[in-house]
Formats: C-alpha cells, sequence, structure tokens
C-alpha cells in the first residue's frame, strides 16, 4: 500500500463490490482486482483524491455518511484506537515500530 501513497498521496482501504446485487465491502488487498462496479475507499487529501480522480479516470461519489462509514470500517474489519500515554507506539512511524508484529 505504501506504493499507492508515494505516487497518489491516499493510502486505498477498501473497496465496495456488488455480488449479486447486494453490497460488500471488502478489504484492499494485493490480489484483489478492480471490475467497472467497484466503488474504492481511501484516505488522503482533497485535492490528492481529484488527481487520482483525473489521472485514473474515475467518477467521484458522495461521501458516506457516519452510519454507513462506521458499517464499511467494520466489514474492512478496520479498528479506531487511541494511543495510551505509555504505548510503545508513540514517537515512531509504522514502518519502524513493527506494528504488525507488535499486535500478535
Amino acid at each position: 500500500m505504501q506504493h499507492q501513497y508515494d505516487r497518489f498521496g491516499f493510502i486505498l482501504v477498501g473497496l465496495e463490490k456488488h455480488p449479486r446485487g447486494k453490497p460488500q465491502f471488502l478489504p484492499a488487498l494485493p490480489e484483489t482486482v478492480f471490475e467497472a462496479t467497484d466503488a474504492i475507499f481511501v484516505i488522503g487529501d482533497t485535492e490528492r483524491a481529484r488527481q487520482l480522480i483525473e489521472t485514473q479516470q474515475l467518477m467521484e461519489l458522495p461521501r458516506l455518511d457516519e452510519r454507513q462509514r462506521s458499517e464499511a470500517l467494520q466489514e474492512l474489519g478496520a479498528a479506531e484506537v487511541m494511543l495510551a500515554p505509555e504505548s510503545k507506539l508513540i514517537g515512531k512511524t509504522l514502518a519502524n515500530s513493527n506494528f504488525a508484529r507488535a499486535t500478535m
């Protein structure tokens, strides 16, 4: 995912696909294949998102309301957490924190 951030200034979080007409939120994985009707969820600033839309010939969709956002993040397996003052992650980047290993 670092590649998208370096190239476009965003983080690809997940996709919304519509198998059998029902929306399904999926995490963005390296092996995921994009289809014409998919919606992608990205985190980044507005100007960089506009650049992504233009360069990749995408159509901008309205932002999700709070309920939809919560449902999508839950289905993607995302969680919002706050670091405690004594956390060993404070002052480190994700790259040098061994975050994935630290959570196991």
